[in-house]
């Protein structure tokens, strides 16, 4: 599989292992700590910092969805690290993973290699409204439920 989807963590060193082994395979890494993030508008500012999305990003999840289609990934690929992912408001939770799990089976489709890794402080996170792809979804090895 080109595009692993999104990988959840509870645990933090098993994140640092994941992060490590893409690190070492040279792949583009952009980190968020979303534990100060408490609004809408400041997850789109991050995002379209980090990302450095273009003029245009209209700071929702449609927009946020067409730039990430657009973004120019080279090869081995782009791994996005989001820590205390549960942290912020559900309604951004779901509307970020919608997004990331939509891209994910759109970028494997194309055989460019796209994984988040999502470290969550809940270990019973899960999701209460179902995803449009869930099987982009799932827990690292170490801590499947």
């Amino acid at each position: 599989m080109k595009s692993q989807g999104i990988i959840l963590f509870h645990d933090t060193k098993l994140l640092d292992k994941a992060f490590d082994k893409f690190d070492d395979q040279e792949y583009k890494i952009i980190e968020f700590d979303t534990e100060e993030i408490t609004s809408t508008r400041q997850l789109h500012f991050e995002l379209k910092s980090k990302l450095h999305l273009p003029s245009y990003y209209e700071e929702n999840f449609d927009s946020l969805k067409e730039c990430l289609l657009e973004y120019d990934i080279e090869d081995p690929g782009i791994v996005l690290v989001f820590e205390h992912l549960d942290l912020i408001p559900f309604k951004n939770i779901y509307g970020l993973l919608n997004v990331l799990t939509e891209v994910a089976k759109i970028k494997e489709e194309e055989n460019i290699n796209f994984t988040v890794l999502a470290q969550v402080d809940n270990k019973y996170f899960k999701l209460y409204k179902p995803l449009d792809h869930p099987e982009y979804l799932f827990w690292n090895d170490k801590e499947k439920k």
